[in-house]
């Protein structure tokens, strides 16, 4: 019995020890397949030694504010002399108290970990992850190879942590893992999240505000200091612990910054920008610089991972104005039109304008395409769900709401919309920009949307008139008149005496349609056309008697810039949005040609077409300017009032700069029922004004604002009034020609008067 218990037990060794063995040679074998690249090839030292994050490019003002990024990983990196000495002193308390003494692998950080979780099962065992092998993960991430995924992963981290140590520095190594790891909400690197949490660079933090961000490394989605404040300020309190246990700080330090509320100074650049549609404008105009512009290596520059630096023509200040100016206005006038409507739909009776925008959804085109019915689509697209929408009635909000996706069409299609952009008339930069009132939601830019432009085309007409040698002291008689050669077109004023006759100036400020008409045929539609198109319209023109009144379409953008024709004295600029692009190594890439101006109009025939403006804005449609807004300073403009006040504009300048504002629902079936409302004094002109009332309470309003120089003999030529009655001579003609006799139109001949 004794022998053959002990002979059991020899046989029992033999196969521990063969199992041992096996086992020890497969996990050999296992690790060497893993080093000879049978899971894929592992880095050389000269590919470690390259390895790069990817940063995102910035994009500055032209006054070096940081108006917004182009990224894949939204990352910005930091030099470690960036870094203060406290928040590398937490990070490695924190993550890897050995840091400075292992080479890349902390062994009794391992042996605990495998003793703890393999053998005893506890879940208490720490991570067992260095900072070097937590860096070689974050920079090349881990392949699936199905069970065996993990050791996989873990025996390369280990090779390759080692082979990191080789070619890096320790402090160099730091950099990279701050500069590399992510701390949650698509930021990266640890400039972007100081940027993000506390609105300041890493330099600034303090003691307690690193604490935060190292906590954060732990689990980023829970400790999210904005989401969960109060398990962020525990796990900061965690981190501090660990400083001072290992001597980083002292208890009395670690007592008093942990009774410091956690405070933050959220910042998201990528909601809180005011420049989104700025960025999204000039970002194919980037793309088509950069292409064909080589790397050293022989690649392309990408745009959204190679940390290029653009500096552009947006003044920041300027668009912080433009994007107040919309936004308290746009509150405003929806306020207004959502109580001129009241419990009416402002589409009526026209179901197209909800149908057309209802089959562009997601929901919709998903269920046509099964086959389901027109009126079960609908009926299912009736049941309210949560959502979130833009609220206008608070700057910059949104709220939650229960509704149906049929009424969050509706609830969009009731919406007023705008654009709003400066440029200085000089260079062409642009200035300023708002597309609309909230890019997340509302990504279509209004700057470049073709719209009528109603009464703002009106200056081309008087700008014809003027070079083809009409003298501005010319009267036209504000009288109605069928054209019967075209279609018996018969244009009416908005406003005017019909008794009077106008000169030029009376009729531009006044905005006489009537006159404006005459003047279109006494000029000709050629000429009209000619002079739209060199001062930069690029839109289809219809030659036709209402293109005097601006029926036809085009974009914000062109019309500022041709307005900037007549500001800049006759000279036509392209619009400029990038000065200058650098890589990351501060290596420049492109620098802005030197502005080209092209001549549109002599400069005599500009100014005085700019001295007839001035008149719209010191006593004609835009006099609320002043009126109302109190501007002080010199400007032109005009106002536009699209048919059924579907769009409204405002077109102006001072001699230093051009804006415009347009405003109107997505669909021009939408729109106020009266002028009072409608019209573009009313709808644009606040916007226009507002901003140019911020300039003029600001430090630099000499910058952007100041009085025209004009030529000295421009306002002798105006030197008649605006209107008057008619003279003797124009009497007597009057008569001649008859007067209407009744309500068919025909007119009694001087014949029939004398008898």
């Amino acid at each position: 019995m004794t022998n053959k218990t002990k002979i059991d037990w020899r046989k029992w060794l033999r196969w521990a020890v063969r199992g041992t063995g096996i086992f020890t040679g497969s996990v050999l074998l296992f690790v060497l397949l893993v080093y000879w690249g049978a899971f894929g090839k592992l880095p050389n030292d000269d590919e470690i030694r390259s390895v790069r994050n990817y940063l995102a490019s910035e994009v500055y003002s032209e006054d070096d504010a940081l108006i917004g990024k182009y990224f894949v990983q939204n990352r910005t990196g930091a030099n470690l002399e960036e870094l203060p000495p406290y928040l590398l002193n937490a990070l490695i308390a924190t993550e890897d108290v050995r840091f400075r003494e292992h080479t890349g692998v902390d062994y009794r950080s391992l042996g605990r970990v495998v003793v703890k979780s393999i053998l005893l099962q506890s879940s208490s065992s720490g991570g067992g992850s260095t900072l070097t092998q937590q860096l070689v993960k974050n920079t090349y991430g881990r392949d699936d190879f199905g069970p065996l995924s993990l050791p996989v992963a873990k025996i390369k981290e280990i090779i390759l942590a080692g082979r990191f140590e080789d070619v890096y520095t320790k402090d160099q190594i730091l950099e990279l893992y701050l500069n590399t790891v992510s701390f949650g909400e698509n930021v990266y690197g640890i400039e972007t999240a100081s940027q993000r949490f506390f609105n300041k660079k890493p330099v600034d933090l303090s003691l307690e505000e690193s604490a935060v961000l190292v906590g954060l490394l732990k689990g980023n989605t829970l400790y999210n200091p904005r989401r969960n404040p109060e398990l962020a300020e525990s796990r900061r309190n965690t981190v501090l612990n660990q400083m001072a246990k290992y001597e980083y700080i002292s208890d009395k330090e670690k007592d008093s910054l942990q009774a410091i509320p956690l405070v933050l100074n959220y910042y998201n650049l990528e909601y809180q920008n005011s420049a989104s549609y700025y960025l999204a404008h000039i970002q194919p105009e980037l793309e088509l610089i950069l292409q064909g512009v080589q790397k050293p290596d022989g690649s392309e520059y990408d745009l959204r991972t190679d940390g290029l630096i653009i500096e552009t023509t947006l003044d920041s200040r300027l668009q912080e104005y433009a994007q107040a100016a919309v936004a308290r206005h746009m509150n405003d006038l929806q306020k207004e039109f959502t109580s001129h409507w009241g419990s009416r739909e402002p589409w009526g009776n026209n179901w197209n304008v909800i149908d057309s925008e209802l089959r562009k959804t997601r929901p919709f085109q998903r269920m046509d395409k099964a086959g389901v019915p027109y009126d079960t689509i609908l009926a299912r697209l009736s049941v309210p769900h949560p959502m979130t929408v833009i609220d206008l009635s608070e700057e910059g909000q949104r709220k939650s709401v229960e509704m149906s996706t049929l009424d969050s069409v509706k609830y969009y299609q009731a919406l007023l919309h705008t654009g709003f952009m400066a440029m200085d008339p000089a260079t062409g930069n642009v200035k300023a920009w708002v597309g609309g009132l909230d890019y997340q939601y509302l990504p279509y830019d209004h700057v470049t949307t073709r719209r009528q432009t109603a009464s703002t085309f009106k200056p081309f007409v008087y700008g014809a008139a003027l070079e083809q040698g009409i003298d501005p002291c010319e009267y036209f008689k504000n009288e109605s008149q069928v054209y019967t050669e075209h279609d018996n077109y018969n244009p009416t004023n908005a406003g005017g005496d019909d008794s009077l006759y106008y000169s030029l100036k009376g009729a531009l400020t006044k905005s006489l349609n009537v006159v404006t008409v005459q003047i279109l045929f006494e000029v000709g539609m050629e000429n009209v056309y000619d002079l739209a198109r060199r001062a930069g319209v690029t839109s289809p023109i219809r030659q036709v008697p209402s293109m005097a009144l601006g029926t036809n379409e085009a974009t914000l953008l062109e019309m500022v810039t041709a307005y900037s024709t007549f500001a800049n004295h006759g000279s036509r600029v392209t619009p400029r949005y990038i000065e200058k692009i650098t890589d990351a190594q501060g290596n420049v890439l492109y620098t802005a040609p030197a502005v080209q101006k092209k001549p549109a109009m002599k400069r005599f025939k500009a100014d005085q077409l700019t001295y007839m403006l001035q008149s719209v804005v010191n006593e004609g449609t835009g006099a609320s300017a002043k009126s109302v807004y109190g501007l002080q300073r010199s400007y032109a403009g005009k106002t536009g009032t699209a048919q059924n006040y579907a769009d409204g504009w405002f077109i102006g300048y001072s001699p230093k700069l051009v804006a415009g504002a347009w405003v109107g629902a997505s669909n021009p079936s939408v729109h106020f029922r009266s002028g009072a409302f409608g019209s573009g004094a009313h709808m644009a002109l606040p916007i226009w004004s507002r901003f140019f009332r911020s300039i003029e309470r600001s430090g630099f309003r000499n910058t952007y604002t100041g009085s025209f120089e004009l030529d000295s003999t421009v306002a002798e030529t105006f030197d008649c009034p605006n209107s008057r009655e008619a003279n003797l001579l124009e009497r007597f003609n009057n008569w001649i020609e008859g007067t209407p006799a009744d309500s068919t139109g025909e007119q009694e001949s001087w014949w029939d008067r004398m008898w």
